[in-house]
């Protein structure tokens, strides 16, 4: 078994040996390559195949009765018996010895002469080190090669192009991406300049982080610290009341004893001051660390008009401030959110014979007859808004002022009060006592009247 074994295999490789001295023999001789053909290649390979399927089924089998004959071991001569069996393997085993004793120089020299050959053929030629090679299948697996590429049987040269420009794609193409120690050398400083950049940015980046964790931290820290009770008010100062109480006050402004003073809308305590009609102004500020200022200016009341068993309050710039009940000397808050305010020492003018006029607690006065009265008030001169006991102001060109030494000051429409404030001063410092009536209704054509005396 072992015999036949041996002789199938011989046969396949001797048939593959045939194909190549024939095709060295055509080459040396001049001739045209003999070229296999596809029938013959198929029963080159089907041989093959079926000599390695008859080896592996025989080593199974002896495998399986290794037991039986392991103590009988097949003596060289009977291969050397098959051998003599094939009269191709005695004359082909001398040719590949001396094959093999060829010394390189030789066999280089017979491969550059291949490859001369191969290059006049138009066929590629592979360069392995410093010398030519013609591709063999045992090359090619070794690099990866296809078998199209490399073996001059498979490869027909179909394309337009020369055999040195083939040549030289094949060499560009093996070749090794090999690099100079300069280039080395640059790739390698290349190298350290990124690696160099990038620990650089990373740097800048944690600088950056850091920088913004820390003043997230300060302001959360200032924050917490501002909003902490060491700022919480504890002196609450008021300054200008005069008929409001500072308690009046305080509870109008509601500044809460829990707000820190450096976090504390002073804007909004002040809009709520300037909503009481007693405040005319107000500003607030807080000093460090836990003080609050408060300063106001209040509306002085100028005239009470009756209404019914009360008289109603107005201030100086027309606003109404509460209401006196009677011969009271304190002004009543109707809604109760401040105290009664007393002005017994005060000289509210009282104005009579006023037609009809509408009252609302902290609204402006909308009757024209009294808003002539208060203009009257607010540009004449100090001097004589003095000595002004009650006021007449049934129409508003008729309105009237009654001193208090007895004299009336017919003025009409509040126009031209600084000219009728002279003309007025002229005359009872002209005439004195002896005066009665003023008319300055017109400052052109100016008159008054006195007492007879005899």
């Amino acid at each position: 078994m072992a015999q036949n074994l041996f002789a199938n295999s011989m046969s396949a490789r001797l048939s593959n040996q045939d194909s190549r001295d024939r095709l060295r023999e055509s080459r040396t001789a001049g001739k045209k390559p003999y070229h296999e053909t596809d029938a013959e290649r198929r029963g080159r390979r089907r041989e093959s195949a079926k000599a390695s399927r008859s080896t592996s089924s025989a080593s199974r089998r002896s495998s399986r009765h290794h037991s039986q004959d392991s103590n009988q071991i097949e003596s060289p001569e009977r291969f050397q018996g098959a051998a003599a069996s094939q009269p191709e393997l005695r004359l082909r085993a001398p040719k590949r010895q001396q094959q093999q004793n060829v010394s390189p120089e030789s066999n280089y020299e017979a491969r550059s002469k291949t490859a001369e050959r191969e290059r006049a053929a138009g066929r590629p030629v592979r360069r392995i080190g410093s010398k030519l090679d013609t591709s063999t299948s045992r090359g090619v697996a070794r690099r990866s090669i296809s078998y199209k590429d490399t073996d001059p049987l498979a490869k027909v040269s179909s394309s337009g192009r020369s055999g040195r420009q083939k040549e030289s794609t094949l060499d560009e193409k093996f070749e090794p991406n090999r690099k100079t120690k300069e280039q080395r050398e640059v790739d390698r400083k290349q190298r350290a300049r990124r690696g160099e950049h990038r620990l650089r940015v990373l740097k800048i980046a944690g600088m950056f982080t850091f920088a913004a964790s820390v003043l997230g931290l300060l302001i959360w820290g200032g924050f917490v610290l501002a909003d902490s009770s060491l700022f919480y008010p504890d002196d609450v100062q008021v300054q200008g009341a005069r008929f409001l109480s500072i308690d009046d006050i305080e509870s109008i402004a509601q500044v809460s004893p829990a707000h820190s003073t450096l976090t504390m809308d002073t804007s909004e305590i002040e809009d709520r001051l300037q909503a009481n009609p007693w405040i005319a102004r107000a500003s607030v500020s807080t000093h460090f660390p836990s003080g609050v200022s408060i300063e106001i200016s209040e509306r002085t009341p100028a005239i009470k008009v009756e209404a019914g068993e009360v008289s109603w309050v107005a201030s100086s710039d027309g606003r109404w401030l509460g209401m006196i009940e009677g011969d009271g000397t304190e002004i009543i808050n109707p809604t109760g959110t401040v105290e009664n305010v007393d002005v017994e020492n005060f000289n509210i003018i009282p104005v009579s014979e006023v037609i009809e006029f509408t009252t609302e607690w902290g609204e402006p006065v909308a009757d024209e007859s009294l808003q002539n009265v208060l203009a009257h008030l607010r540009g004449l001169d100090s001097q004589i808004v003095s000595r002004v006991q009650r006021i007449s102001a049934s129409e508003i060109g008729r309105t009237s002022l009654f001193t208090t030494d007895g004299v009336e000051l017919d003025v009409g429409r509040a126009d031209n009060l600084a000219d009728k404030s002279t003309i007025i001063l002229g005359i009872l410092e002209a005439h004195g006592e002896n005066v009665v009536l003023i008319n300055v209704r017109s400052i052109e054509n100016p008159t008054w009247r006195g007492l007879n005396v005899r």
